[in-house]
């Protein structure tokens, strides 16, 4: 068990011949053999290359599809990886999983990324098994799709292509939030640009691939370098003048641009300069009635999640009285951080306008929650959020908040215009109960566009049924190519002229919404878990679609434990130990690889083997 704690806990394999652990260990069972670092590094190999069978075993017998999150990664081993992680359930469970860290020795074009994919789920025995894959905003991701779906039979390439929400709404807010701060300067820029090129390379055939034109080029990264948001801001602030009449006063932008500038510097100073955060900490307990947060500091900003942004500024209006108390007096010389009354303003509106944002970043990052269904829904209610916001009909908002609000909604109606793109988002909240074709018809869409998601619905339908029927001695009923349900509402009798009326498509189709709380009381799979019984195809490729992620926060945390398992002090772990580590510890407690049982009955197979090189 000593190889599992190791991994799951992102201990090098040395921990074991630390002396004070041997006391420990020898305090417990005087006669107990340690094993050498070595042992482990073998035990590991071992324990990976055999629950890697018996997970090809077990994804080859699943007669649920699964879904991939796709994405690059990079760490202290000088190399390149594309992290892959599988999503499946196991009935109405959903579970993931880091499937393999595929080592990337070669440029980073579209091509190479799904030969080196179609590898991995070729060794797991998942070919047949993928239903979506949710990638990034990389250019080279378009190829990607591409070149994988001709060789994955339940992966229709595009139109089940999915992208992060999480990440969405990120750029979204950011592009909110570019008005209240201020561009990078072009000095800032050429000195990281410096300090990236000076840092040593290992001269591997990855570092020396990393800067073609076809690699990893994030779309999402790039609108948010410093020159491409101005220029969102700017364009918007020119729409507000010609279409609203709304015009920002020089003066007025100044001051905006220095409000996130100014907060997060005074967080950053109170947070490394230990006599500002004891100081700051005496105001706070000497004004203590006048503030009615917990908080006892404002939150530091962190450069990569915006949500801190959020967290900053509403801290910093809620220390409000101490901060002031603290800027205002020359003694403590934090001048430069103090907001004037238009800017405590603006950052009232501003931490008041981010609360959407943050309130949707929260429901999709969920771990293992169907919420697939709820992203154009969600983005929809963002955006006419946004839109209140720029119109402000009531009169209460500044310009520059108004401004803001257009630049968000700019990015918004572009990732909005990709997700439509896919068809597995229209058809997840069809087969949402609460929501079937009734959602669109009151959202307004148009005929057509119902009409294309019933049809695109009907054709996945039948490929679940037909794979149903190949297995059943009884077939079920075949489709009519245009039949005339009898119905109360000629609205949803045309949704469903392709399928006969006793079809369970046509049936779902043409009855009611179910109510959501009734739903929600048993769970959104669990409900389709339970309707097996009455048409398997259609519940199992409401399973399917259903159980898609809304985004790769899930990916992420897999991903998370990188650095951990790999620190800059374990220079020594050969990038197929680092390999195993991360699949075999991020198998361990779902059903891949269920609890210290299996790994010991693994282990006790195992017989004499010539250690691995120990890390």
């Amino acid at each position: 068990m000593l190889v599992i704690w190791c991994i799951v806990n992102h201990r090098p394999f040395h921990t074991v011949t630390d002396p004070l652990f041997l006391n420990i260990v020898h305090l417990l069972r005087p006669d107990a053999i340690v094993p050498t670092p070595q042992t482990l590094s073998s035990d590991l190999t071992y324990i990976y290359d055999i629950a890697s069978i018996r997970i090809r075993e077990a994804f080859m017998e699943m007669g649920s599809g699964v879904h991939l999150a796709i994405d690059g990664w990079s760490g202290p081993l000088a190399a390149s990886f594309l992290g892959i992680v599988v999503f499946w359930r196991d009935g109405a469970q959903m579970y993931r999983a880091i499937l393999e860290f595929v080592h990337l020795t070669e440029s980073h074009t579209g091509a190479y990324l799904a030969e080196k994919t179609l590898e991995c789920l070729d060794r797991f025995g998942l070919t047949n098994q993928v239903t979506s894959i949710c990638l990034d905003n990389a250019s080279n991701n378009e190829t990607f799709v591409r070149q994988i779906s001709a060789s994955l039979p339940n992966f229709p390439g595009a139109q089940f292509r999915t992208r992060c929400i999480a990440h969405i709404t990120n750029l979204v807010a950011k592009a909110f939030m570019a008005v209240f701060t201020r561009p990078a300067s072009k000095k800032r820029k050429i000195a990281k640009s410096r300090a990236l090129a000076k840092q040593p390379t290992s001269g591997s055939p990855i570092s020396a691939t990393r800067g073609t034109d076809d690699e990893f080029s994030d779309e999402g990264m790039e609108l948010h370098d410093a020159g491409v948001v101005q220029k969102a801001v700017l364009t918007a602030m020119n729409e507000m003048r010609v279409r609203f009449g709304v015009e920002v006063a020089d003066e007025e932008f100044n001051e905006a641009r220095s409000v996130l500038p100014k907060i997060t510097g005074f967080a950053h100073q109170i947070h490394t300069v230990s006599t500002l955060y004891a100081t700051f900490k005496s105001i706070l307990a000497a004004v203590k009635d006048s503030v009615s947060t917990k908080k006892e500091v404002p939150t530091k900003r962190i450069a990569t999640r915006w949500n801190s942004d959020f967290a900053c500024a509403e801290t910093h209006l809620e220390l409000r009285t101490p901060i002031s108390i603290m800027t205002t007096n020359p003694t403590y010389k934090m001048a430069k951080y103090m907001l004037s009354v238009l800017q405590w303003e603006m950052l009232s509106e501003l931490v008041g306008c981010l609360a959407v944002f943050h309130h949707l970043t929260l429901v999709h990052s969920q771990s293992c929650v169907p919420l697939i269904h709820e992203v154009i829904p969600d983005l929809l209610l963002l955006k006419y959020c946004l839109e209140l916001m720029r119109d402000d009909l009531k009169r209460e908002l500044k310009s520059v908040t108004r401004v803001a609000a257009q630049a968000a909604l700019h990015v918004l109606d572009k990732y909005l215009k990709r997700l439509e793109e896919s068809d597995i988002y229209w058809l997840a909240i069809v087969l949402c109960p609460w929501y079937k074709l009734h959602w669109f018809y009151d959202e307004g869409y148009s005929a057509n566009r119902i009409e294309y998601i019933r049809r695109a619905l009907y054709e996945r339908y039948v490929k679940y049924r037909a794979a149903a029927n190949t297995t059943n001695s009884t077939p079920g009923p075949a489709p009519g190519p245009s039949s005339s349900a009898t119905t109360p509402s000629p609205r949803i009798s045309s949704a469903s002229s392709s399928s006969t009326p006793s079809d369970p498509l046509a049936v779902y189709l043409t009855t009611a919404p179910v109510d959501r709380a009734e739903v929600e009381r048993v769970g959104l799979l669990k409900y389709w878990q339970l309707e097996m019984q009455k048409s398997a195809p259609l519940a199992r490729m409401a399973l399917d679609i259903l159980g898609a992620p809304a985004s790769s926060v899930d990916a992420e945390h897999a991903f998370s434990g990188g650095r951990m398992a790999i620190n800059y002090r374990q220079h020594r772990m050969s990038i197929a130990t680092f390999r195993a580590k991360m699949a075999v510890g991020s198998w361990f407690g779902t059903p891949l690889l269920p609890d210290a049982h299996e790994v010991l009955e693994i282990v006790d197979g195992k017989g004499n083997l010539e250690p691995e090189p120990l890390d």
